[in-house]
C-alpha cells in the first residue's frame, strides 16, 4: 500500500491515485494532491505541454 502525503498541505494520498508529482529542473520534487496541483495543471494546458490520451473502449 503507497501512502503519500501532498507537500503544500499535508493531505494523506493513498495509493497514488489523485496526486501529482512535479518535478523541477533540478532533482528537487514535490508530491501534490489534485487541488494543490490545480495552478499547476492549468499552466501546462494553457500553454499546451501536456497531451490529451483518448480512451478506446
Amino acid at each position: 500500500m503507497d501512502i503519500k502525503g501532498c507537500d503544500l498541505c499535508k493531505k494523506k494520498i493513498e495509493g497514488g491515485d489523485g496526486s501529482v508529482y512535479v518535478r523541477f529542473a533540478s532533482y528537487e520534487h514535490a508530491d501534490l494532491c489534485e487541488h494543490c496541483a490545480y495552478p499547476v495543471l492549468k499552466f501546462l494546458k494553457k500553454n499546451k505541454f501536456t497531451d490529451k490520451k483518448i480512451k478506446k473502449s
